[in-house]
């Protein structure tokens, strides 16, 4: 049995932390909800942002001419589906917060990790660097009207979800880019590990908020839906793309970032309804890793020197 655990843990560590980080903050909560109290949700998720920004690979851009219209269409729709998607399967869950937090989950970009995650399972490592920066761009245009629009029977401060996408997302990220190409190496890498570091702080925090109750039943029905009908959306766009290309797109299309649905849902309806944040987090992790092992047994042993485009 231990040995079971060290296999699992060395095979995917970050889904070990977060489940960790979860399991602290449901069972010992108040510490958590303490410094959420003192913004430190915002600031935690900023960092985030930035060091993700930071290990963004620099030949992106170079990826997108490559690409052209096509990735930015598929990215496009993408997001437009998942909103759709997550906007159905939020009426599974009781009307309230934890219904709240599930819509936020669409209006999220492309879940961070696809960028060490995708490139496991043989997708493009550029081409899931390009849908993140695309998503993320949506994002910032449209998750404020999006919110208002779809959030019935709420009233959202559209003001602040916006300006806090801006400091949250919108300017961490923008720096990280432009402070990615003069640093060296070893500064990336820590950068790495500082998401990681960071991703599990959100999960204790998100997780902290959580009132376990059996309406938790229908939040886990619900993500469970829109992990596997994103992943449907993303084989269905994929075919659009090469074939490296078209297995980012099905990581990005199911897998859409926790951290920054958190901030959403706490920022348009309080952070109660961050709470079922910090399930989908370790959902989409565990999701994300089985699906890039599962895909890596799959594929013929020459494949992987694709994603390296």
């Amino acid at each position: 049995m231990i040995s079971f655990v060290r296999q699992a843990v060395a095979r995917a560590p970050e889904l070990f932390a977060v489940v960790v980080a979860a399991a602290v903050g449901l069972f010992f909560p108040e510490p958590g909800r303490s410094v959420a109290r003192h913004d430190g949700l915002n600031i935690v998720l900023a960092v985030l942002v930035f060091c993700s920004a930071l290990t963004v690979p620099q030949r992106v851009m170079a990826r997108l001419r490559d690409l052209g219209f096509r990735i930015v269409a598929v990215t496009a729709a993408t997001s437009g589906a998942v909103v759709v998607l997550a906007w159905a399967v939020s009426h599974l869950v009781p009307n309230g917060a934890l219904r709240f937090g599930v819509l936020a989950v669409g209006l999220a970009p492309v879940e961070i990790a696809t960028l060490g995650i995708a490139p496991l399972g043989g997708g493009d490592a550029l081409a899931s660097g390009v849908m993140l920066m695309v998503s993320t761009a949506l994002t910032a245009l449209f998750a404020g009207p999006l919110t208002v629009l779809l959030a019935t029977g709420a009233t959202v401060p559209v003001g602040r979800v916006v300006w806090t996408l801006v400091i949250i997302v919108v300017a961490p990220f923008a720096a990280g880019l432009v402070l990615r190409t003069r640093l060296p190496d070893r500064a990336i890498a820590r950068a790495g590990s500082g998401a990681a570091v960071a991703v599990t702080i959100l999960v204790w925090l998100v997780a902290s908020a959580a009132h376990v109750s059996h309406a938790y039943l229908s939040v886990v029905l619900a993500l469970t839906v829109l992990i596997v009908a994103g992943a449907v959306v993303g084989i269905g766009l994929g075919r659009l793309l090469d074939s490296s290309a078209a297995v980012s797109a099905v990581f990005a299309a199911s897998m859409r970032d926790f951290a920054i649905a958190a901030g959403i849902a706490a920022a348009a309806f309080g952070t109660a309804a961050a709470a079922p944040l910090g399930v989908y987090g370790i959902m989409v992790m565990a999701w994300g890793t089985g699906l890039a092992a599962l895909l890596r047994h799959q594929r013929p042993a020459a494949q992987p020197g694709r994603t390296g485009h």
